[in-house]
Parts: structure tokens; sequence; C-alpha cells
């Protein structure tokens, strides 16, 4: 690196003198006589010339002065140099500066302006510590010192030491000044104390500074940012001078507390005053339209930006691919991303969380990649952004990758990241990896303890979510909300409604969480009072009282709501395109979702998801294969629709192509594909699948253990079943509610019994779909007065309101029992009107029992309410066939074909060598053999047909290993 020279022309005698700054040796240039030429040079033109340097940043050069020993440095030379290394953030410059201040003899140590540069350095680089050294050893201190010191304390902490600070300055007498004031409020803020913040107000108010344009934007600022925006707009209405900051500062306090509305509303009027918006304004404006949903008014930004300069500030354009992403358009968040001249890591960080949150998971993952291959080392944010495309992907593998970064980066003290890192582990099923980190954490924060219980709400460990919260040293409203969810969640209402009654204070989140409980568990009328009550209502009241009436089969209800909301985002047209597709309306679903102005892959993934629900696969299908992107959840809608609703073989085959291209199956496409084997029969595969998730890291997934117990069962191997639950660390409700249904399903009803008794024992609360399979597990072993006692525990116990399922278990158990008498009864007397699933429940009894007359009766309400299923003509004809009543069965064929009812043809499936294979009833075909060892006969197998047809489906669907 070249030498870099200053010269200092000076006319002495016709000598040019030069000054080389790194060695520190002065020549003469022109003259040979050097030494003495040297003296010849002023002390005032080195000062000067260090000065200079200073300005220039040429901090090292400029310190060559101190190294001279003839000159002599005056304070303001020496106060050029502090600034010089506050410039360059070099400690060790300044120190060296500070102990020549101290040799000098001539004491300028006393000199209190040069005393205040020292503590101002100081505290600049970085060494607060230095600082108050130099501070408290002051003989005399100004309020210049005091606010550099207090300034100090509010920025880098502890903000408690800049308060006491300020009330010692006081009692000296002195008077602050707005440099005072300003620091003292962004104490406040760092404290996030209203009440030292409002004292500091009043003592704004006495000094006469409320109206100092400055210091009332920091109190805006301080306002805001304590959420105390009422006081905020009555000193911004009093302003009687307002600047960029004042409008900004108001923006960005409305739209960080979620009233994205009013903080549009003042940009709006900020224009409108003639007020031109700078880089911070727009930082703070984008973020109210993220929550709006507002596109539109995104891009009208976005453009402004473009206009103005600012696609080049690296804060303007991460807010602006937030807003994208936020908004569900990925592509330009990611066209904004690619277009970035610099990038850092909050960039990033801001795209990585952007694909996490809108379900790509792959995309964050690839994405986080090629940051470290950038050589980008990821922060915390990034590693806490990264962790719910762990949770999205189901991925425990990935998750404890990230773990090991965060150890090897040293963030486990990090209570930011390590929350995150407990959310991943409870949303994977790790509830327990999850527990030992919350119990290991050195200190914890309400959003840790509120993760946790929301991580043992979402489990089914209601009472464990219950025991941390009352354990909790302070709650938030989050607290109680997660609290509410959890009871919802677990059918546990009247718990969920007590608590939401002693709530000390409820935000709109609080009521939208109880809104979504009552309608959950079949409550819609006590749902809509409460979201009539509704002091103020956001996107999410009006989307949750949709997905309620929706929930309860009031899809017009839902449809009008809709169409009366104030303003639809994307959000609550994904809820209408769900709620048409849960009550069976695939063709309003579509027509919603071709009539939505923008989707993100979650309108698709819904779309898909509402097809393959309703058994329309192949529409399904074709949805899937038209996405622009494709998500594991897509996938795992395909899987869980075809294994749902056949063809089962389907579901394996879509499983072996997930696996082909590079799709990793998490517990949900587990939990997805194993019902598949359990419909199938096929034992063999679901043993497979079984070892494919301990190699994935599943196996200690509360999900998946849960869905391989319901596989085993569903293939007749309880023992299997049993294992599994036996073996699983930790039981959720579902993996007991699970296990008893396998008992029931076998005809086990008292082993299903004493295992609910086990359940109860052990503090786990029943469910809904508990009860069902306790009340089925009595059907089965003939229990009807314990069936009874159950049914009518659940409202007097249990808090429970019996649905329909209830009410057909009971009709099944007395059927089955051969009170037929007492089950028509029981279904008259039903508060709510029996569905068609509780009549053909009736009329299997009758048949079983051979009352024909009765039998006819139901039929009727069976063909009013479905009319396309054929089981009650099929299970009449049967009937009058065994009473030989030819002339009745000639009817029932007649009335089936005037209304055009066609019965399904039969098929069966046979599992060989891990491969599945379909017979559909009424073909003849011969299949020829691969081998001589392998020889199909179809006249081996009876079905009670004349024949039978082998599908040649013969390739194995789990070969990717």
């Amino acid at each position: 690196m070249a030498l870099l020279q200053r010269s200092i022309l000076r006319r002495k005698k016709t000598k040019v003198f030069s000054i080389n700054p790194m060695s520190g040796i002065h020549c003469a240039m022109g003259d040979t006589n050097a030494p003495n030429a040297e003296a010849a040079i002023d002390n005032t033109t080195y000062l000067q010339h260090a000065k200079t340097l200073c300005k220039q940043g040429r901090l090292k050069e400029a310190l060559i002065i101190l190294d001279i020993r003839d000159k002599h440095i005056d304070p303001f030379t020496y106060v050029f140099l502090l600034q010089g290394c506050i410039q360059k953030k070099s400690l060790a410059d300044g120190r060296r500066i500070h102990a020549h201040i101290i040799a000098d003899e001539r004491g300028y140590m006393e000199n209190r302006f040069l005393r205040n540069t020292i503590v101002n350095m100081y505290v600049k680089c970085g060494s607060l510590e230095d600082a108050r050294k130099v501070f408290d050893q002051m003989p005399e201190r100004d309020v210049c010192s005091w606010t550099t010191m207090i300034a100090a304390y509010a920025s880098n902490g502890p903000a408690e030491e800049a308060l006491r600070l300020f009330q010692l300055m006081k009692q000296t007498g002195l008077r602050p000044n707005q440099f005072t004031f300003t620091s003292l409020l962004l104490a406040c803020i760092q404290l996030d104390s209203v009440n030292e913040g409002i004292e500091i107000h009043e003592e704004i108010i006495r000094s006469g500074f409320e109206f100092n344009v400055p210091v009332a934007n920091a109190l805006l600022d301080m306002y805001g940012k304590c959420g105390l925006l009422e006081k905020a707009r009555e000193l911004f209405d009093k302003m009687p001078v307002r600047d960029v900051v004042t409008w900004t500062a108001m923006i960005a306090g409305y739209a960080r507390k979620g009233f994205a509305d009013e903080a549009l509303g003042f940009f709006r009027q900020m224009l409108q005053a003639g007020v031109e918006p700078n880089e911070v304004t727009f930082v703070g404006i984008l973020p109210a339209c993220a929550q709006l949903g507002f596109l539109q008014e995104g891009m009208e930004l976005h453009e402004q930006i473009k206009r103005r300069g600012f696609m080049s500030n690296v804060p303007v354009a991460c807010a602006l691919m937030d807003m994208h992403a936020k908004c569900g358009r990925l592509v330009k968040a990611r066209e904004v991303f690619d277009e970035m001249p610099e990038r850092n890591v909050v960039s990033w960080t801001v795209m990585i969380a952007g694909y996490a949150r809108q379900g790509f998971g792959e995309e964050a993952w690839l994405l986080f990649r090629q940051m470290r291959e950038a050589g980008i080392e990821p922060n915390h944010f990034t590693l806490a952004s990264i962790l719910p495309a762990c949770a999205e992907l189901e991925s425990l593998e990935l998750g404890v990758e990230i773990h090991e970064e965060i150890i090897g980066g040293g963030f486990e003290s990090n209570i930011f990241v390590m929350t995150a890192l407990i959310d991943m582990y409870g949303k994977c099923g790790s509830i327990d990896k999850a527990r030992e980190l919350f119990e290991k954490m050195p200190e914890r924060n309400v959003v840790t303890w509120n993760t946790m219980i929301a991580g043992y709400a979402k489990n089914g460990f209601v009472g464990e979510a219950l025991k941390h919260f009352q354990k909790m040293p302070q709650r938030d409203v989050f607290s109680w909300t997660a609290m509410i969810a959890g009871f919802a969640q677990n059918g546990l209402l009247g718990e969920a409604e007590k608590l939401f009654k002693e709530m000390p204070q409820r935000d709109v989140v609080s009521w939208n969480a109880m809104i979504a409980g009552f309608a959950q568990n079949g409550l819609v009328d006590e749902a809509l009072k409460l979201f009539q009550e509704m002091p103020q209502r956001d996107e999410f009241s009006w989307t949750a009282m949709i997905t309620g009436f929706a929930q309860n089969g009031l899809i017009n209800e839902a449809m009008k709501l809709f169409k009366e909301m104030p303003q639809r985002t994307v959000v609550s047209w994904n809820a209408m395109i769900a709620a048409c597709a849960q009550n069976g309306l695939v063709d309003e679903a579509l027509k919603v979702f071709e009539e939505m102005p923008q989707r993100t892959v979650v309108s698709w993934n819904a779309m898909v998801a509402g097809c393959a629900q309703n058994g329309f696969v192949d529409m399904a299908m074709k949805l899937f294969r038209e996405m622009p992107q494709q998500t594991p959840a897509s996938w795992n809608a395909m899987i869980s629709g075809f294994a749902q609703n056949g063809p089962g073989d389907e579901a394996l085959k879509l499983f072996r192509e997930m696996q082909l291209r590079g799709v990793k199956p998490g517990s949900k496409t587990f939990s997805g594909i194993l019902p598949a084997c359990g419909s199938l029969a096929a034992l063999e595969l679901g043993m497979e699948i079984h070892e494919k998730i301990i190699r994935s890291g599943c196996q200690s997934d509360v999900v998946g253990a849960n869905a391989l117990i319901d596989m085993y069962a569903k293939c007749g191997s309880l023992q299997k079943a049993q294992k599994v639950f036996d073996t699983m660390h930790q039981r959720n409700i579902v993996s007991w509610t699970e296990m008893i249904a396998g008992y029931a399903m076998h005809g086990s009803g008292k082993e299903a019994l004493n295992l609910f008794e086990h359940m109860k024992n052990s503090g786990m609360r029943p469910n809904h779909i508990t009860l069902i399979c306790v009340l089925s597990a009595c059907s089965h072993a003939g229990l009807v007065d314990e069936g009874y006692h159950h049914f009518n525990s659940m409202s007097r116990y249990y808090h429970l309101t019996p649905r329909m399922e209830h009410y057909n278990s009971m009709v099944d158990l007395l059927g089955r029992a051969g009170h037929l008498d007492e089950a028509q009864e029981f279904v008259n007397k039903m508060p709510i009107k029996p569905d068609a699933t509780v009549w053909r429940t009736l009329l299997g009894a009758c048949r079983i029992h051979n009352n024909i007359d009765l039998a006819e009766l139901v039929a009727e309400h069976i063909m009013k309410l479905d009319t396309n299923t054929a089981a009650p003509y099929v299970l009449l004809s049967n009937m009058y066939a065994a009473a030989g009543r030819w002339d009745d069965i000639q009817k029932v064929r007649k009335i089936m074909k005037d209304r055009g009812v066609k019965k399904t043809t039969g098929c069966s499936w046979i599992e060989v060598n891990k491969q599945v294979h379909a017979f559909l009833v009424g073909d003849r075909l011969q299949i020829a053999p691969t081998s001589s060892e392998n020889l199909y006969k179809v006249g081996e197998i009876d079905l009670g047909t004349e024949g039978c047809r082998l599908c040649p489906r013969q390739e194995s669907y789990l070969t990717v290993k």
C-alpha cells in the first residue's frame, strides 16, 4: 500500500518542506540542510495539519503528532483527534489519546469541554465502563456531561441508570436541554415504562420544551411504542409545527399496535399536508399494508419508493419484501430481493422468514443454504426465522440441525431464539424435547411461557398447559388467550368460557379465540352473540365467525357474513373456500377460488384439500398438477385425500412420487399415508412406513405415533398398536382415544373401557371423539347401562355437548342390543334433527333383528335425506329376500331405477410382498403368473361372485429409502 503524503507548502528562503506522516521523519526538498529546516515549521502548522487529517478520516496519520516531543497540542486538537476515534470506532487509539492528555503537563484534564469529549468517545467506542470512570472523576459537570451519560445508558442499558442519573442531575440545579429529554424518553421506551414517560412529559412542560419539535417527536415515539396512542394523538393535535419525523412517529406508532387503517390514514393526511415522506416513513407504513393484506396500497407505495429513489435503501427494501411476502406475493418479494444492489443479514432473514411464513419451507431452506454459501453468517433473528420452516416441513431432522447451529453460534442464552426452538419442537410433536429446553432455560420471559402452554395444548396435554399457566410468574393477554384456545381445542369449553370471563383485560385475539372455541364445539349461537358484542373486530374475527358457521353446516350464513365484510383479505377468501369445501359445496368453493383477486399457495392448498376431502380426487389431482408451486402441505392434502376417499393404492403411489421428487415426508405425511395402509389392511406396508418414521426422527412425534396406533389397529394387529402406545414417552388425548378405538373396533369392549378409566386416572380429560369411541366400545360389548352412563356424563361431568356422532353411537348401542323401540324413541327425542347416518344406523339394527315394519319407516327418512345413496334400498331388498317377499324386492328395484340410484361396485384388496392389488366385483379376468412360484388362481379366491378382477398395479410404492 502506497504511503500517503501530505505536503505543507511554506515559503521560507525558497525552501519547501514535506512531512512523511507514516514514519514521522521530516525532510526538506530542495535543501541539503534538512534538520535545521524542521525547526522552521511552527507549532500551529502541525496542529492544523493534524486537524485536517482527522477531518479526512486519516486518523493514523494524524496521531503521529503525539510522537513529536517538542510539539505542544492544544485542547482543540485533542478534541479533533478524539472525534477521529469516534468516527473510526477506535477504542485503542482513544485510550492512547486519553493517556497523552493525562500526561500533558499543562493539566488539560481539568478542561470540562475536553473531558466531555473523552466521555463521549468512550461511549461511542463501546466502553461505557471507561466513560463512567471519567464522568465520576470530573470535578465539575455541565448539562452536556450529564446528557452524554444519560444518552449512553438509554441507548446501551441499563436504562434505569439513565433515569437515576437524571434525578441526580436535577439535584445539582442544572436545567435539562432538549437532548436530555430525548434521551430520557428513549430510556422510557427501553423500559416500556409509561408512568416514567408521563413524568418526563410533565418535566418537559415545566421546562417549556413541549412544542420543541425534536422533543415532541420523541414524546410521540415514546407514547406510540408504549401503547398510549390516545396520548400521542392528543399531543399531535396540539403541535403547532409538524415535520416528517412527527408524521412518521404517528404512522409507525399506529401500525406497530395493529391499527393499520389509522396508520394509512395518517400517511394520506401527511401527503395532503404537503410533507414529503422519507425512507423511515416508508419503513413505518409498509407494515400497515401487510397487516391488512392491502396489496393494492402496497403496490402504490412500491411505485412511490421507486420514484423517490429509495429502492437502494436496505431497510426500505426489507420492508417492501416483508409487505409483499405477508400479502402472499412471494414472487414480487423475491424480485425486490434479487434486485438489491447489496444485501445484509437482515435482507436474507426477511426473505427466509417470508418463505417460512407462507408455507414454502423448502424455499426457505434453500435460501438459508445460499446465504451461508454467500459468506453471510446468520444472526439470532435468522435462526429464529428458519425454525418455522422446520415445523412446516415437519422435519425434526432439520430442526435438530438448526439446534446445533444455535449451540455453535452461542445463542443458547438468547431467549428469543430458544423460544422459537421450543415452538418448533412443540409443533413437530416432540413435546418432551420442548419441555427439556424450557426447564433448562436460566431465564424465561412471558413469550416463552406462552409458547410452552400453546405447545402442550396443541399436542393434547391440556392438563400440563394449565399447570404452566398457573405457575407463570406473570401473564399477559396472550397467556390467557393461549390457555383459552387450549381448552377450546380440547373440547373443554366450560373451562375456556370461565377463563375468558376472568381475564383482567381482553384484546381482539382473546375474543377471536373464544368465538372459535364456541363454534368448534357446536355452540354457534353463543359464538355469534360474542361476535356481535365485540368492541372491535379485525379480519380474523370475521374469519373465525365465517369458519364457525361453516363448521356447523350453516353455509348460507357463512356466505352472507363473507359478503358483509368491510374489507376482504386473502385470509378471508381462503376461509370461504374452506367453508364451502367443508360443507361439500365443491362447485361453490371453485367459484370463490376463481373470483379471488389474488391467490396464494394457501388458496391452492385449500382448494386441493377441499376437493380431495369431498371425494373429488380427480379434480383435486388436476388442481395439484396446475399449482404454480407445490408445498409439503399440497402433497399431504392429496395423499390424505386418496387415503380417506380412495383409491388407497393411489395414496401410496403419490407418497412414492413425493419422495422421488426430493420432498421429505414429515409427521403429517406419515399420519396421512398410514390410514391408507389401514384401510387396505396392508400391514407389511404399514410396518415399512413405521421404519421410515424411525429413520426420519419422527418416532418421538406424538402425531406419528398416534397414526401408527390407528394403522396397526385397523390392520388387526392390536398387539403392535399396544406396543407403540406403551413405548410413547408422552401421550395426548388422541393417543388414548386411538387405542380405545382400536379395542372397540375389534370387539374388546371391556379392555377399551378399562383403558378409558386408566386414562382418566392419569389426569387426561376426554373430548368428544374419546366419548364416541367409549360409546362404540359399549355398543360392541352390549353394555347398555354403561353406555347411558357415559353418554349422560358428557354434559354432567365433562361439560361436553353431545354431537350427532354421539347420538348415532347410542342408537347403535340400543340397536345392537335389540332395544329397537327404545332406539326409535331415542331418535325421536333428539334435541337436534337426526341426519341420514343416524337413520342408517337404526336401519342396520332393524336388519339384524329382522324388524321389517320399522325398517320401512326408517328407510323413508333416509331416502328423503340422502337421495343418491343405495344403502337403504339394498338393506330393504335383503330383508325382503330373507322374508321371501319377492314382489317387494321388485318394487324397490323399480324405485331405484326411476330415481337413478345405482349400487356402488364392491372392491377388495390383497397385499402380497408389499404390493397392493385391487379386486372389483363382477369381472372375470385371469392374471398371468409372473413366475411358476407366484401363481394367482381366481378360483381359489371366493368373493361370493362369479369372478373377480385383479388390477395390474404391481409396483412397490415404498422403494425410496
